[in-house]
């Protein structure tokens, strides 16, 4: 178990952004060790299942007590042939996962031309000078909108100063007699 241990640290590493040639190196190592420890399992237990099967024939000999015991060796060699024959199924996969693997070429991943970065970094001052832009024309238009309103304010004062003036005239004239708005100065024109 400890190659299969360590194929899971090295494609964890892989997973994290490590593509070094060494580390897929290892893995593919690892894999096919963690090969060769499945297939020598299988064969340990091909070894067992044999000699299982010859102590079976030895104890059947043996009489009564070897018949006990037989059958003893029955019920362990019962439940080891289903975990057996999953144990080569799995065996049989790792070996084809790792076969297929090794014929497989080297990952390799190709960084960022530093054209493309070089286009970034472009856009972005670009895109920071638009924005710097746009605060100078949003103050000088805030700026020149104050001195505007002050303008109308000053010249809306100086109607209102007009409009009175206008009024008061218009309320002189109205209170005044026709005789007040004329003199008579026809004894000033006859005397020499």
């Amino acid at each position: 178990m400890t190659h299969l241990n360590t194929v899971l640290e090295l494609a964890q590493k892989i997973l994290n952004g490590d593509q070094s040639t060494e580390t897929i190196d290892s893995l593919l190592t690892e894999l096919n060790a963690a090969g060769a420890d499945a297939q020598s399992a299988k064969t340990s237990l091909d070894s067992a299942v044999s000699h299982a099967a010859a102590a079976r024939e030895n104890l059947t000999a043996m009489g009564e007590a070897g018949a006990a015991a037989m059958e003893d060796v029955n019920a362990a060699a019962s439940q080891l042939d289903p975990a057996l024959t999953c144990l080569t199924t799995a065996i049989d996969q790792v070996n084809q996962i790792v076969a297929t693997l090794s014929n497989q070429p080297t990952i390799s991943f190709t960084p960022v031309d530093s054209n493309v970065t070089n286009q970034g970094d472009v856009l972005d001052a670009a895109l920071s000078q638009m924005i710097t832009n746009a605060n100078s024309l949003s103050s000088n238009l805030t700026s020149a909108s104050d001195t505007l309103i002050g303008d109308m304010q000053a010249i809306n004062n100086q109607l209102g100063v007009i409009i009175d003036l206008v009024q008061q005239e218009i309320e002189d004239t109205k209170d005044k007699n026709a005789a007040d708005s004329f003199e008579d100065i026809s004894d000033e024109a006859s005397a020499p």
